[in-house]
């Protein structure tokens, strides 16, 4: 119910906000993760392919530092890897 709170929330009060870095540097961080999702893939599952299941599980090492907690959601004992969970747990594998 993470998400919840922050899509009902209004923007000045959202007790999570993620940051985005400027597009240029957005389209480095794809291509960062891109290869460590190849490198997670060949040593952790012994395979040449990149499964969404891979991203899944690199999305709390490259999103944690992204996301920032309130004082209200950090004080009622919120955290940033609950919040990732939920993200994860929401959105459909294609």
């Amino acid at each position: 119910m993470v998400l919840g709170a922050v899509e009902f929330a209004p923007r000045s009060t959202a007790p999570v906000k993620v940051r985005s870095p400027p597009a240029p540097k957005l389209q480095l961080l794809a291509l960062k993760t891109s290869r460590l999702a190849k490198v997670w893939a060949l040593l952790q599952r012994r395979r040449a392919e990149v499964y969404p299941e891979d991203i899944q599980d690199l999305a709390p090492f490259v999103l944690a530092h992204r996301i920032w907690l309130g004082p209200h959601a950090a004080s009622h004992g919120l955290t940033t890897e609950a919040v990732i969970k939920d993200v994860i747990e929401r959105v459909p594998i294609p």
